[in-house]
């Protein structure tokens, strides 16, 4: 009797199991970056990996100059990062404390000075702060003084946050026509209460220079693509409403959206698919 009932349990564990796996297979996703979208589909046959910190090759040289509003920082190599999915960047630091970041070509991405790490950070205190005007105006003139003021043109000032002491403020591209995409290149600017400048930090700027923005990848284009991608087909495709054009590390743009698997009442965890659009 105990024989019996142990080959039951397993056949119920062999077919729990078998279930399962065919559940796995029907949710597998593998998307490809080897080919553009000229045609309404794409084969995909790729798992795209993205980078780490460690993969990262050490620069050639453990210091480097940069010129940034009319002065110069020399910094020593800290360490290599992984930034914005796939930008390989590097982070040096100066002999008075001065943090920046470069990505391997030398663009610069984000400076943090002195300040910026002995400020003491607290909660808001409204009596003591400036308003959100006064703190746009001055971020805009540390801007110009950061990119110059025709560079500095291309940006507006998108959002503030006050929430406590060190005041963001974020500003956005206003010169690209981004299609139906969410574009990446803004810049933040770390403010002090009193609107003296702390860090900051553009991972995005100039990636879009001479770069055409597609203008038709419908929902319709994206589900379709990811629907033959799936070792099972006929299930219902949810997807999140932004697509995000980001930039890879060897120069594509690429989609960047999240999407899940609707099969009856059940709804999978939310994946992320990256098409190739170039």
């Amino acid at each position: 009797m105990f024989n019996a009932m142990q080959e039951t349990l397993n056949n119920a564990k062999i077919e729990f199991e078998k279930k399962f796996e065919e559940k796995a297979k029907s949710e597998k996703k593998v998307f490809s970056f080897g080919t553009a979208i000229a045609t309404p589909s794409i084969e995909a046959t790729e798992i795209f990996q993205s980078k780490k910190d460690a993969d990262i090759k050490k620069p050639d040289n453990d210091e480097l100059t940069i010129t940034l509003m009319n002065k110069q920082y020399t910094g020593r190599f800290i360490r290599a990062d992984v930034v914005s999915l796939d930008i390989s960047a590097y982070i040096y630091e100066t002999s008075d404390n001065t943090r920046f970041t470069v990505d391997v070509n030398g663009r610069i991405m984000e400076v943090l000075f002195p300040e910026n790490f002995t400020y003491p950070v607290n909660f808001a205190n409204p009596e003591k702060l400036l308003s959100k005007e006064e703190y746009i105006k001055s971020a805009t003139e540390h801007l110009i003084n950061i990119l110059g003021e025709k560079e500095a043109s291309r940006y507006e000032a998108c959002n503030v946050s006050m929430n406590t002491n060190v005041i963001k403020v974020y500003f956005e591209a206003n010169d690209i026509e981004n299609g139906n995409f969410k574009l990446l290149d803004q810049i933040k600017i770390r403010l002090d209460d009193k609107g003296n400048i702390l860090g900051f930090r553009g991972d995005y700027v100039g990636l879009y220079n001479n770069k055409v923005i597609p203008k038709d990848l419908s929902d319709n284009d994206v589900k379709k693509m990811i629907r033959e991608s799936l070792v099972k087909s006929d299930v219902q495709i949810e997807l999140s409403d932004n697509k995000t054009l980001v930039i890879l590390s060897d120069g594509r743009m690429a989609c960047n959206i999240s999407f899940r698997l609707i099969e009856g009442d059940e709804a999978g965890g939310w994946e992320r698919a990256l098409i190739p659009l170039e």
